[in-house]
């Protein structure tokens, strides 16, 4: 057994601008890395100990504003894929029919502004070595709607849950057709702010983190019964800022921020507050819930950790629950670029940079909490690889 705490594969050693967002399959040997710089999306497969790029996905339509690849995710067994693309002003003939809210007005051309900045949601199943495209669009579409900001899928991928500006929208798989089966309307969201989505592995489960205009933020947790969608609100700390929100696969822990709730006995008790010396961060659950990622923010902040300062790392804490307790394990930081990269094109993390001001870290857990992938966004056309760390 290696005397490391872990060991270390580049999933993706290419010179491109940083990757938006990540997510990795349940077993963590395949991994799909979002793009929307370039409006695109690799698919990885983990090959005899070697990364290799399988598959490349790209939007259908070209626009000013690119943001495929802006969120993904992946079901456990790797064989469904589900790509957001916020800023998409989908083509006509892949937009749903909408009801024109003044037919006599021949003036206010509803169904072609209707959908301007509207966003889609982009899935594709394999079967097989070929890979089918659906698209997803809510039937009430709005203009700078941005659907698709964050999209979550359940271990099997027959659920997906897609958030938008003021909306999250669940879309089910039956009968091989993706069908919209309900949308949650949130009001006083915060303009321009991302809201923050998880989903149980049955998606019996949904949890949404909310920024709220001037107010604390809020989290709601929407279970169903008998076919009926329950609600429960929390209002938290967050005031202007997303709490970010992160579910076990069988919704018995809940994490909202930097701390952690155990349901016991039919209510949510707090269990503990993941510290670090180092600062506060948000958490990223892996779906057995037994072990957790602590990213650090600081300068930057989006999603999932980011880089500190201009003189400190990157740095994701990796704790495992024993009994009722977070137990520390590792720490994990950024490898820098192999040897006979270009320089030009690439930063390394221990080389300190003072415009930092839009860096930030994504990581997320595969299944068993076995596999980590790391990855750098916005990174300004200077790159760091995504990285892949199996725990020991």
């Amino acid at each position: 057994m290696s005397s490391e705490p872990y060991t270390h594969r580049f999933v993706d050693t290419g010179v491109w601008e940083g990757p938006s967002s990540i997510a990795v399959s349940g077993d963590g040997r395949r991994c799909v890395v979002g793009n929307s710089q370039i409006n695109g999306a690799y698919v990885y497969v983990l090959k005899n100990n070697v990364w290799e790029d399988e598959s490349y996905f790209s939007s259908d339509t070209y626009d000013d504003s690119p943001s495929f690849g802006n969120t993904v995710a992946i079901s456990d067994d790797g064989t469904v894929v589900a790509i957001g693309s916020p800023m998409e002003t989908p083509d006509d003939d892949i937009r749903p029919t909408i009801p024109d809210p003044d037919p006599e007005d021949d003036d206010d051309e509803y169904n072609s502004y209707g959908y301007e900045e509207g966003g889609v949601v982009y899935v594709y199943m394999r079967s097989g070595d070929a890979w089918k495209k659906h698209i997803l669009i809510p039937v009430r579409s709005a203009p700078g709607n941005h659907m698709g900001s964050e999209v979550k899928l359940t271990s099997d991928g027959r659920t997906l849950v897609a958030s938008a500006s003021g909306s999250v929208t669940v879309f089910t798989y039956r009968d091989n057709v993706w069908t919209e089966i309900h949308s949650f309307q949130q009001s006083g969201t915060k303009e321009d702010v991302n809201t923050s989505i998880d989903v149980s592995d049955d998606g019996s489960c949904i949890v949404i983190g909310e920024p709220r205009e001037g107010e604390p933020g809020r989290v709601s947790i929407y279970t169903i019964r008998d076919e009926i969608w329950h609600v429960e609100h929390w209002t938290v700390d967050t005031t202007d800022r997303t709490p970010f929100v992160s579910i076990s696969g069988d919704a018995s822990r809940l994490v909202i921020d930097d701390t952690v709730y155990v349901h016991t006995e039919g209510q949510w008790v707090r269990e503990q507050r993941i510290e670090s010396d180092d600062g506060r961060g948000f958490i990223r659950f892996s779906r057995s819930g037994n072990r957790l990622l602590y990213c650090l923010h600081g300068i930057g902040t989006c999603i999932c950790g980011s880089y500190r300062s201009p003189a400190e790392p990157w740095i994701v804490h990796v704790f495992e629950r024993r009994g009722s307790s977070w137990i520390h394990m590792t720490t994990l930081h950024p490898v820098p670029v192999p040897e006979g990269a270009n320089d030009d094109d690439v930063w390394y993390p221990d080389i300190p940079r003072d415009d930092v001001n839009s860096w930030c870290l994504e990581a997320c857990l595969s299944s068993d909490g076995s596999t980590v992938i790391l990855g750098p966004m916005f990174v300004e056309s200077r790159y760091v690889p995504v990285s892949e760390f199996v725990l020991n």
